[in-house]
C-alpha cells in the first residue's frame, strides 16, 4: 500500500464529517418553524432513546410553532421533557393530547447564539478532519520507517494531506458562511 491509497482511504471519512456537519446546520432554526428542526431530537421513552419522529406526527402550527401529536399518549410527557434545557430555547407545553413546541422570537441575541452554535459545530468537524489527517500521517510515517515507501514520497504525502485538509476546511467554511447569512436575515 503506497501513500496514495492511505490518503484515498480517509477522503470518504472526511466527506462524511462534512456531510454530517451540513445536516446538523440544517437543524439550526433560521426564523421559521419546520418539522425537520425537531424530528430527530432524542426522547428517553421506556428505557430507550428514540427520535420524536418515531413517536409522533409533527405538523406546523404557525410561523413559530410546531404541533406534536404522539401516537401513544403515554409518550407525551417524555416528549415534552426532551425539550427541557435545549440549546435553541424551544419551549414545549402539553395541551390535551397535543404538544405545542414554541420557538423563541429571533432576536439579535438569539441570532448571535445560533451563529455561535454553528461555529462550535464547525470546529468539531474540523477536529474530526484533523484526526483523520493525523491517523494517515502516522500510517505514512510508519511505512517510511519500515521501508515500504521512500522519504520523498512521505513528503509528497504530507503535501497531499494538506491539500485535502484545505479542501474540506473550505467546504466547512462555505457551509458556515451560508448558514450565517440565513441566520442574519
Amino acid at each position: 500500500m503506497d501513500y496514495k491509497e492511505i490518503i484515498k482511504k480517509i477522503e470518504p471519512e472526511m466527506e462524511k464529517a462534512v456531510v454530517f456537519f451540513n445536516e446538523e446546520t440544517k437543524k439550526i432554526r433560521t426564523g421559521k418553524a419546520m418539522p425537520s428542526l425537531i424530528e430527530n431530537i432524542r426522547v428517553d421513552y421506556m428505557g430507550t432513546k428514540l427520535a420524536i419522529k418515531q413517536l409522533a406526527a409533527i405538523t406546523i402550527g404557525g410561523a413559530r410553532e410546531l404541533l406534536v401529536q404522539p401516537w401513544d399518549k403515554e409518550s407525551a410527557m417524555a416528549i415534552e421533557n426532551s425539550f427541557k434545557d435545549n440549546e435553541f430555547g424551544l419551549r414545549a407545553t402539553i395541551s390535551n393530547d397535543l404538544i405545542r413546541v414554541i420557538f423563541p422570537e429571533v432576536t439579535e441575541e438569539n441570532r448571535q447564539n445560533l451563529i455561535k452554535i454553528v461555529h462550535q459545530k464547525a470546529e468539531e468537524t474540523r477536529k474530526k478532519i484533523r484526526h483523520f489527517r493525523e491517523q494517515s500521517w502516522t500510517d505514512i510515517q510508519k511505512k517510511e520507517r519500515d521501508g515500504e515507501i521512500r522519504e520523498d514520497d512521505k513528503f509528497r504525502a504530507k503535501d497531499k494531506l494538506q491539500e485535502l485538509i484545505d479542501k474540506f476546511n473550505e467546504k466547512v467554511d462555505e457551509i458556515v458562511e451560508k448558514k450565517e447569512k440565513e441566520i442574519s436575515i
